[in-house]
């Protein structure tokens, strides 16, 4: 289920409301959520501090240069064809975010 509650933001004084997400009976924490109208699954990471976008989700004139190199936890280099404002819709919530964009994802991986 999901839970009303508040953080405290890193560089404000002000209460930011916060939503908590709670994953039972699986193994890792996956999201629906849409992009552009398209649904696609979100893959929370909270070993990745970068968040990353499939290629066939962003058009190409919205990725602008992003002069990143990554390595999946197996050390297999991770292409970076650059970077892109993404909005994701999850369970009514927009949330804008920027996202490096790779032809080797079929959905999100969102660090945390």
């Amino acid at each position: 289920g999901s839970t009303e509650g508040y953080r405290q933001g890193p560089s404000q004084d002000a209460r930011l409301p916060a939503r908590s997400c709670h994953v039972l009976g699986s193994e890792s924490a996956h999201l629906k959520a849409a992009v552009n109208g398209k649904t696609v699954f979100l893959l929370l990471d909270s070993g990745s501090s970068r968040s990353l976008c499939p290629q066939k989700l962003v058009r190409p004139r919205d990725i602008k240069p992003a002069d990143q190199k990554l390595l999946a936890a197996n050390g297999t280099e991770i292409i970076v064809l650059g970077q892109a404002v993404i909005q994701l819709r999850i369970s009514g919530l927009m949330i804008e975010t920027t996202m490096l964009v790779t032809p080797q994802l079929d959905g999100i991986l969102l660090g945390l």
